[in-house]
């Protein structure tokens, strides 16, 4: 029913409950997911409506940012942020868009969390000097997944999701609270 990399972490965790006969604690783990994520969106107002992107560098030339249907990106919608439509419409049915970098102003949006998990792409991103003409960029509006945390979004399970609620959010938040008032 779903794209590639498009299945939602309720539905990949009750295939898995219902597989090894455990299904209500599967519903059960949901549940308490569901909850720490309606808890971590009301607790933070400044996300609602915010245009953020996951984005990620493809090569030397290409970067990329992921679809409305990618787990990574849910994260951010189950807490209220919306994937710009440029992002929605590069991406079509695929989970991810890629571009030029020379395009690289399509993710300069509220928020841009990158996915890092090679050590070296961090500082990569931060010397281009593309990325130095994003406004976000320049008010300090992005948050550099560390590995752990790239592999926990990538993954987005009942295991992962609480994890990053602890180490992402309290990050993210920081930067609505410059940026946007509560409404």
């Amino acid at each position: 029913d779903y794209g590639d990399v498009g299945t939602p972490w309720e539905d990949g965790t009750r295939m898995i409950g219902e597989a090894v006969g455990r299904l209500d604690e599967a519903e059960a783990m949901i549940a308490d997911v569901e909850a720490q994520l309606t808890a971590a969106r009301s607790g933070n107002p400044g996300f609602e409506g915010a245009e953020a992107t996951v984005s990620y560098v493809l090569d030397e030339a290409n970067i990329g940012a992921y679809g409305p249907e990618d787990t990574r990106s849910r994260l951010l919608t189950d807490l209220g942020m919306v994937i710009p439509p440029e992002i929605v419409e590069l991406a079509g049915d695929q989970f991810y868009s890629q571009f030029s970098k020379e395009q690289i102003g399509l993710i300069d949006r509220d928020l841009i969390v990158w996915i890092t998990a090679d050590p070296g792409i961090e500082e990569r991103i931060r010397q281009d000097p593309l990325h130095g003409q994003l406004r976000a960029a320049a008010e300090g509006r992005e948050v550099f997944l560390t590995q752990m945390e790239g592999g926990a979004a990538s993954f987005s399970s009942v295991v992962s999701l609480p994890y990053l609620l602890d180490t992402l959010v309290p990050r993210m938040a920081v930067f609505f609270l410059m940026i946007r008032r509560p409404p």
